[in-house]
């Protein structure tokens, strides 16, 4: 039986073994495209060291009237030719995820291709849609899956020669970029997530209870080293579910909205 409490939950018969699963919120975080944002340059040092095997996470859901928006944003302040992003670029309608490494780009896209299902749509179709990004050096690729899915891989990857020092939810950190519409359960890895954790996730937003642990096919997701679940209804802090040392702080006051995957 699973636990009530938000967190994590050991799964019998694994010892030492912790996993990942999400309770259902009240809510997800609507941004302007503006000026809203939620900055968390103090998970930097966590990404440093994990960036050669990473892996993140994110729920959106995109407005009509959303301009090229930044989901996540990591990098070196003012240097970026070093980064890690996931984004939605507004001019080509594309799901995009970036690895940026000593001015070696790597991005992985995705666009609804002609004849495909209405569901793989994004702006304003008035469903929440599922992003995650993978970066494996050591097997040399990233990969985006959207839905659950693994849309595009990149090789040949570069070399990181600067360290991340900037950390944004909604905006990027040096040009704006703001995202327009709901975004909801960001999370990061410290480690290169399985296809099966990526689907197991996806899956998560589709059932009720907890979430992101499938008990009947045994499937799990490690836990993350940052989780915001955006769901605070006032004050200025996107707490970190993993880490409350870690807490993001919320700029200019994006709204609740208690629309949820």
């Amino acid at each position: 039986m699973l636990g009530l409490g938000v967190g994590f939950y050991k799964l019998g018969g694994e010892a030492g073994s912790t996993y990942f699963i999400r309770k259902p919120n009240s809510g997800s975080m609507n941004f302007n495209g503006v000026d809203e944002s939620v900055q968390c340059n103090n998970i930097a040092n966590d990404i440093n060291a994990t960036r050669d095997n990473f892996s993140a996470s994110a729920w959106i859901n995109i407005d009509s009237t959303s301009n090229t928006g930044i989901i996540f944003k990591a990098c070196a302040e003012g240097d970026n030719n070093n980064q890690l992003n996931m984004m939605y670029h507004n001019g080509t309608e594309e799901i995009r995820c970036t690895m940026k490494a000593g001015g070696t780009l790597d991005q992985p896209a995705y666009a609804v291709a002609a004849g495909e299902a209405a569901e793989a749509a994004f702006e304003n179709d008035g469903n929440w849609h599922h992003v995650a990004m993978t970066v494996d050096t050591t097997a040399d690729e990233i990969i985006l899956y959207v839905n659950g899915t693994a849309r595009q891989t990149k090789t040949s990857l570069g070399t990181f020669n600067a360290t991340i020092s900037v950390c944004s939810i909604g905006q990027n950190t040096t040009d704006g970029s703001f995202f327009k519409g709901e975004i909801d359960e960001v999370a990061f890895w410290s480690r290169t997530l399985t296809s099966t954790h990526i689907t197991t996730l996806y899956n998560s937003g589709a059932q009720d209870g907890e979430k992101a642990l499938d008990l009947a096919s045994g499937s799990h997701v490690p836990i993350p080293f940052a989780w915001y679940r955006l769901e605070e209804t006032s004050g200025t802090v996107a707490v970190n579910a993993v880490d409350a040392e870690q807490n993001g702080t919320y700029v200019n006051a994006p709204t609740i909205s208690t629309s949820t995957p």
